[in-house]
């Protein structure tokens, strides 16, 4: 993990925010994303672009970043947390996309 090519992040992160994390939710996260986030809080990769068909079988472009632990930015993880709304339940967000979509 120290050959990392990242477009941006925001610095180190309190495992205490994550730990309290995976609490609230009831969940345990892979100890990789664990270790990953909490050296690269809100990590972007510079190589984060994928393809993919939209449902009009249009041929499109999008990206994922990493939600982030803490306020140090918009994408803070506990605001996207609103899965319940599409009626699925243990549901975890951790990223978005470039178009706004969430990454479960």
């Amino acid at each position: 993990m120290d050959d990392l090519s990242i477009q941006y992040d925001f610095g180190h992160t309190d495992l205490k925010l994550i730990n309290h994390f995976e609490r609230k939710m009831k969940i345990s996260l892979p100890n990789s994303f664990v270790k990953l986030l909490s050296k690269h809080n809100g990590v972007k990769f510079l190589n984060n672009s994928f393809n993919y068909t939209d449902l009009d079988g249009n041929f499109e472009e999008s990206s994922v970043s990493f939600c982030c632990f803490g306020n140090v930015s918009s994408t803070n993880i506990d605001d996207f947390q609103d899965s319940d709304i599409y009626g699925y339940e243990n549901i975890v967000t951790f990223g978005l996309n470039g178009g706004g979509l969430y990454s479960l």
